[in-house]
């Protein structure tokens, strides 16, 4: 007979999956509560959380919000970093704390509903922030703009040179 306090866990550790755009299973084992504190300190600043989840609860989870391709993830200890917003920062620094402490083995995920490797959660990670792809775009459509100002004003600045040498010349003879 399943517990109240189980169906409860349960139906929590659910209601925080559903709402997340990205949760990235790993495999916390050898690290110490000093840097699964820090690491969450860290994915909290992200607008993201980390939690340790038992695998019968996460297959359960992952059965009912549609996940069925983690059950290959779900082998040894196992949590969870989840964001219910932006995925690439929270991706950013779960992948540098993994740098950092190896004890802490990233083993795949899901993006929106599908399922993703450890090497696409290492791509996400490895993309650019909002401020930096915005300003990346602005640079592109400033470009053309640019160009044409500077096609624009070779004639008058032709003009302007021409005339200039003239009056250089004659201010010589």
């Amino acid at each position: 007979m399943v517990k109240p306090a189980k169906i409860e866990l349960l139906s929590e550790i659910k209601e925080d999956f559903a709402d997340a755009k990205l949760a990235i299973i790993a495999d916390y084992r050898g690290l110490d509560v000093e840097k699964l504190t820090d690491l969450r300190r860290k994915l909290n600043a992200e607008s993201a959380k980390f939690r340790v989840v038992k695998n019968t609860f996460m297959k359960k989870v992952g059965d009912d919000l549609g996940w069925n391709e983690i059950d290959s993830m779900l082998k040894g200890p196992t949590a969870v970093a989840y964001a219910p917003e932006a995925s690439a920062p929270a991706a950013k620094v779960l992948r540098d704390f993994a740098k950092a402490n190896k004890e802490l083995n990233i083993k795949g995920g899901v993006l929106e509903g599908c399922a993703i490797s450890e090497q696409e959660v290492e791509r996400l990670a490895a993309l650019p922030s909002k401020e930096q792809l915005i300003s990346q775009l602005l640079s592109v459509m400033q470009g053309p703009m640019r160009n044409l100002v500077s096609v624009l004003s070779a004639p008058m600045r032709d003009v302007v040179l021409t005339m200039k040498a003239l009056a250089d010349d004659k201010a010589k003879n």
